[in-house]
């Protein structure tokens, strides 16, 4: 049976819905934003996603007569440190334990940001929380980890592949990353510090090359079949094709997204993206247009479905 995933624009649009809308047959338990005063000091926005992934991964939802999935809030799911502040969600990705992976942007929590949160328990310190965080499926933080310096600029999602390591894709960066379960590096595919430009800076041309080196890496996933690593280089109006590359990090092909002749005009910004279980389609979005862009694995677009 094969499964196609929602994008992510499609997913907080369903759950901005009143209630958090039941019409999309995803099942689980959600997740409440905390209520301000607790313990729990994130930026906005931020346990709101939490409350999409733990919708579409976690206990089954309470039934009503008529079969549509009801959901029970549970606002003190994540258990976080006092002092630790939590900034811009930049990913969420789930392993086979029901175990969730959150990253967040440490860059983008200033010490004005931190300073204005250490108000809330009376002047108590702040720090930042780790870039990646842990959580078994009660809630609890059972590791957290990560060095921005190494990890790159503007955390945008993660995946966790058929033998449990974590890939990891910073936006603002020309690399991704697979790391082990107890954290170790396992291989990056991009040089660091390095895009894919005329220039090898950020600044420069974006050149869509027949390499594996990234301009905006914004989403990563991995066939289970074959290692095979797909990567969606669109991030930030810069490169606008997904790459595949090899288990080893070795360059095969790339393709563009499909768009039709009234979407000509339509900037191609492939920002996010995940296989299909069956290996037929790959589901994109894109950032100026709605529709999900579902491709073949050899790059043809097959057909577009609008949410």
């Amino acid at each position: 049976m094969c499964t196609t995933f929602i994008n992510r624009r499609g997913l907080l649009r369903l759950a901005a819905a009143a209630g958090l809308s039941t019409s999309t047959g995803l099942t689980g338990r959600a997740l409440a934003q905390p209520r301000i005063g607790t313990r729990y000091r994130t930026k906005a926005g931020t346990w709101g996603a939490l409350l999409i992934v733990a919708a579409m991964f976690y206990s089954p939802p309470v039934l009503a007569q008529t079969g549509v999935p009801k959901y029970e809030v549970d606002p003190f799911w994540p258990k976080l440190p006092n002092n630790w502040v939590v900034g811009p969600l930049g990913g969420t990705c789930v392993d086979t334990r029901d175990h969730v992976f959150v990253l967040h942007r440490q860059e983008e929590l200033t010490e004005a940001v931190l300073t204005a949160r250490d108000q809330f328990a009376g002047g108590a310190a702040r720090i930042k929380a780790p870039p990646v965080m842990e959580f078994d499926p009660e809630g609890n933080l059972v590791n957290s980890w990560g060095d921005m310096k190494v990890l790159g600029n503007y955390l945008h999602d993660c995946q966790v592949d058929k033998d449990g390591n974590l890939w990891i894709a910073a936006a603002r960066s020309g690399f991704v990353q697979k790391y082990s379960h107890d954290v170790k590096l396992l291989l990056q595919i991009g040089k660091s510090g390095v895009f894919d430009s005329s220039d090898g800076t950020a600044k420069g041309k974006p050149l869509n090359s027949n390499t594996a080196q990234f301009f905006g890496p914004s989403a990563v996933d991995v066939d289970p079949a074959n290692g095979d690593v797909y990567v969606a280089d669109g991030h930030g109006g810069g490169n606008f094709r997904v790459a595949v590359l090899d288990k080893n990090g070795t360059f095969l092909r790339q393709f563009r997204l499909h768009h039709t002749e009234a979407e000509k005009n339509i900037a191609e910004l492939p920002h996010c993206m995940r296989l299909s279980l069956c290996r037929l389609t790959h589901p994109f979005c894109e950032l100026q247009k709605p529709p999900v862009n579902r491709s073949r694995a050899n790059g043809p677009s097959l057909q577009v479905h609008s949410l």
